[in-house]
């Protein structure tokens, strides 16, 4: 249920003034959060009486509804550095980590859960090392440095959607047997996108 609130949430733009382009509505992310934590509790009961069961139920919920639930958080977690969040999408991934034995689907579903958890933890470990540099001086105590040296800001424009021939290049080691074009379609929706079209 919480994975179909979040998909439905994630429509509705972020009510924040100058948001990260990662970051979505609160609901939104309060829904990933509870959908990723009812798996997490999901895995420490069902999962550890009855492995196949629990593997066998999570082919059937993803073959249902799209993990979109994951993406957004991790989306979160790079925009807000959350701690939290990273511990959710950490369980998250333990908990779905049967099911990457189960099918080849279910392991390209893992692997990519991989990935994206992996770049939030260092976009989280990259947040905490620009947050704790300082300059330390030759005669005195430590000075923070002149220029900043926090994230880059986003200079990136927003105002072009992926072509297929990037989706081409995104996606060749994700095959899921349909085409990159479905792969767009199905995706797209996922990815945030606040800017305005020409």
């Amino acid at each position: 249920m919480h994975c179909f609130v979040t998909i439905a949430y994630r429509l509705v733009p972020s009510s924040e003034p100058n948001s990260h382009p990662l970051q979505c509505n609160a609901g939104c992310i309060d829904a990933a959060r509870q959908a990723l934590s009812t798996i997490v509790r999901g895995s420490q009961t069902l999962g550890q009486r009855n492995l196949l069961g629990w593997t066998r139920f999570l082919n059937i919920l993803f073959s249902l509804v799209p993990f979109a639930s994951f993406v957004v958080l991790a989306g979160n977690t790079v925009a807000s550095s959350s701690a939290e969040d990273l511990a959710l999408l950490s369980a998250a991934i333990a908990a779905i980590e049967p099911i990457a034995t189960s099918s080849l689907p279910g392991k390209k579903l893992y692997a990519a859960c991989q990935s994206f958890y992996q770049f939030s933890q260092l976009a989280v470990a990259r947040q905490a090392t620009f947050a704790d540099q300082t300059l330390v001086s030759d005669h005195g105590p430590e000075v923070p440095f002149p220029t900043s040296l926090g994230p880059p800001q986003s200079t990136v424009s927003y105002e072009h959607v992926m072509a297929p021939q990037d989706w081409d290049t995104v996606m060749n080691e994700l095959d899921l047997d349909i085409g990159v074009g479905a792969m767009a379609s199905f995706l797209e929706p996922y990815i945030p996108f606040d800017a305005l079209l020409p």
